[in-house]
């Protein structure tokens, strides 16, 4: 193994064993703004730990063999350690548990352990082994930000290092900044824009994300309006921001922040009811920012590691955030010799904060155009693919949800010819199939419309070299391609006037396979691609729905969660709202589509559902049954019969089941019928927006509310 020695740096860290120079003071953190802060105040006069600090990202530290070492080689020599943690004790637990241990072995030596969260405060400054009201004061003081606040902290440490009884309560009380901090406001034009970003990265001089953001909004005509955060889940805060927001009007919010906006818990109730995006009742962008370097992010087939999973996407999405891409990336800008370590700063990806702007425009545009001139896909799944298969989704009646959503859309204004409108589901498929689908057998058929070989070869010439040689890889460049008419790649649906109806194009051409859905290296054809480049540029799609569980956009290769330009639903998705009703009952799967196509996803309910119940064969043997406990009770002569009688079927029925010569025969077939009734099996299909039969309703709560066999 490859050992650093001296300055804690290396991408591939996994492998790698960490060591620093000794000191008396080691700080471990989470958060690389601290590192920043720490090593711009190493050489102000702060006592004894004046050039005896190391600091390190405990992202460094990630494996048992890496904590133990860096323990044994550092920390060992050290007097202090501090831990300051977002999350909780789980999120670095083998270490939490080896620093205890060596401050146990070394009852003079000091461990604090700081939490970067309020709502953690109990649970982790508890641990500290100084006394615990100083050590949720010093977490204050870090999680205010700001170098006020880190020399006070910084200064407080020289003094536990000393044994001072007493801290001076002048160096615990926190520099208090504006809490939001209203940051690059301008009376100007244009539909305004919420923003909100920490606090902690303006005070750290890490701006240059929010201004660039600020700017590139601007440049759209649009009006940024940002707020700068200690965190959201402050209730007065939150009522700071609706006030503010509200006042100015805003038609859509981007926050950068982790964690979701649940309140800490209030003394009063109606606080804890407040909930600041419901309030706004605005669409929510998610902008991710990687811990990560660019080249590092490249590289990754994953994307996002996983603490910026958790943080960034998997707990925002609790409140109902749209997630994005990432927009900037932590990169080394030097390294520090004090403090030994590396020290990076958000650098901003230009293009991404660019798809960003056209993303919230788009939202936007939506939101104020009049319903009339609004124009909607809505994109049909169709494996394997033959026309028995169109609109496949799973527990959907799909064909009756399009039929609800046209005529929702109809009533509500929406430019739809009365004449093109199918009156129901049958006449619905009767109309697609009679034009061009998927399926080979509908090749002589007319498709919706084409797109002409120069304006996709126009589209294609902008996706990245990397992607377009994958596709040429498996499928030929677009002049050869398989798909390729005469007239250009043939669109296949329906047009009711402003909204038009899709069917998704395949992945592959073998129509009996449905591996190719979920394939995570088969690129996809050009007729794919072609499809929803039409869908944005030729009919000039402002919003795409895409029905039922699921389709396979989402399962297209590229990272795994914060994509890049190069990954093929990045690609391929446009910059516009995308809804996606989907099964409430497979979040996993759901979660593709919210992270992987900016997708919001409308839960439709599952199928109703009831008791299997027997039948026939089944049924009779359930009686002969009871027949035969009965008469086991009452010690009648029908017993013998009885089990003649269950025999006779048993061996005509079900011999390839139970064995009619079994001495627990009877017992066996009971449990089996048992387990058979109480099965919960689908009774039909959900139909989206509509509500069930209420004896289905009935059906469908007692079933949620049994314990299911299997």
């Amino acid at each position: 193994m490859h050992r650093i020695l001296n300055i804690a740096r290396n991408e591939k860290n996994v492998e790698d064993f960490i060591e620093q120079p000794i000191a008396d003071c080691i700080f471990l953190t989470s958060v690389k703004a601290d590192l920043n802060l720490l090593a711009k105040l190493e050489n102000e006069e702060i006592g004894t730990i004046k050039n005896n600090i190391r600091a390190l990202d405990i992202n460094y530290l990630q494996t048992p063999a890496q904590i133990d070492h860096y323990i044994n080689k550092t920390i060992s020599k050290s007097k202090i350690v501090i831990l300051r943690l977002f999350g909780d004790k789980g999120t670095w637990s083998y270490g939490i548990e080896q620093l205890r241990i060596w401050s146990k072995c070394y009852p003079h030596n000091k461990l604090l352990i700081l939490s970067g969260t309020q709502e953690q405060d109990l649970e982790l400054n508890e641990l500290s082994t100084i006394d615990l009201s100083t050590s949720i004061k010093l977490s204050v003081l870090l999680r205010e930000g700001g170098k006020d606040n880190y020399l006070k902290f910084l200064k407080c440490l020289d003094l536990i290092i000393k044994d001072t009884n007493e801290i001076p309560e002048k160096y615990l009380i926190k520099t208090s900044y504006p809490d939001p901090y209203y940051y690059d406001w301008k009376n100007e034009n244009g539909s305004k824009v919420g923003i909100i970003s920490y606090k902690s990265l303006f005070l750290a001089n890490e701006s240059d994300f929010s201004d660039n953001l600020n700017i590139s909004l601007r440049k759209i005509g649009l009006s940024p309006k940002t707020a700068l955060i200690s965190t959201l889940k402050n209730a007065n805060i939150q009522k700071n921001l609706v006030k503010r927001f509200k006042k100015e009007k805003i038609e859509l919010l981007i926050t950068t922040t982790s964690f979701d906006s649940s309140l800490n818990k209030e003394p009063n109730d109606e606080l804890n009811k407040f909930n600041l995006f419901e309030e706004l009742n605005v669409p929510v962008i998610q902008i991710l920012t990687s811990n990560r370097s660019k080249k590092s992010w490249t590289k990754s087939s994953i994307g996002m590691n996983s603490l910026d999973l958790l943080m960034q996407i998997i707990i925002p999405e609790f409140d109902g955030r749209i997630i994005t891409i990432p927009c900037a990336f932590k990169e080394t800008v030097s390294i520090n010799e004090n403090i030994c370590c590396e020290i990076s700063k958000y650098k901003f990806d230009q293009k991404a904060i660019n798809w960003i702007t056209q993303f919230a425009s788009n939202y936007i545009k939506l939101r104020n155009l009049k319903n009339k001139e609004k124009k909607i896909a809505i994109v049909m799944s169709n494996y394997p693919v033959k026309n028995g298969r169109i609109g496949n989704g799973v527990g959907l009646n799909t064909p009756n949800s399009i039929i609800n959503i046209l005529n929702w859309l109809k009533d509500e204004g929406y430019e739809i010819s009365d004449i093109d409108l199918p009156k129901d589901s049958l006449e619905l498929m009767s109309m697609l199939i009679k034009n061009r689908t998927n399926d080979p057998l509908s090749m002589n058929n007319p498709p919706l419309d084409y797109l002409s070989l120069s304006d996709y070869e126009h589209y294609w010439n902008k996706i990245p070299k990397l992607s377009r040689n994958k596709i040429i890889k498996r499928w030929d460049v677009p002049s050869k391609s398989i798909d390729l008419e005469e007239k250009g790649f043939a669109i296949n649906g329906l047009k009711f006037g402003n909204v038009c109806l899709l069917i998704q194009p395949q992945r592959g051409y073998d129509s009996q396979s449905i591996k190719d859905i979920h394939s995570p290296d088969l690129p996809p054809p050009h007729r794919y691609l072609a499809q929803y480049f039409w869908t944005y540029n030729i009919f000039k799609s402002d919003a795409i729905c895409h029905i039922g569980k699921h389709g396979t956009i989402e399962w297209l290769p590229g990272k795994s969660v914060g994509l890049s330009d190069k990954c093929f639903p990045q690609i391929i998705c446009p910059p516009i709202p995308i809804i996606y009703p989907f099964i409430v009952n497979d979040p996993g799967e759901g979660s593709q589509s919210k992270r992987r196509t900016h997708s919001t996803i409308i839960d439709h309910l599952t199928p109703p559902l009831d008791r299997s119940e027997l039948y026939g064969d089944l049924a009779n043997l359930e009686k002969l049954i009871d027949e035969y406990y009965e008469a086991v009770l009452l010690n009648s002569k029908r017993v013998a019969n009885i089990k003649k009688s269950i025999s006779k079927i048993v061996i005509n029925e079900f011999k390839d089941i139970f064995d009619s010569d079994d001495l627990y025969l009877i017992d066996k077939i009971d449990s089996y019928l048992c387990e058979i009734k109480e099965n919960q099996i689908r009774v039909g299909l959900h139909t989206f927006g509509s509500r069930n039969a209420i004896k289905n309703e009935i059906n469908l709560l007692l079933c949620l509310c049994r314990v299911p066999t299997r």
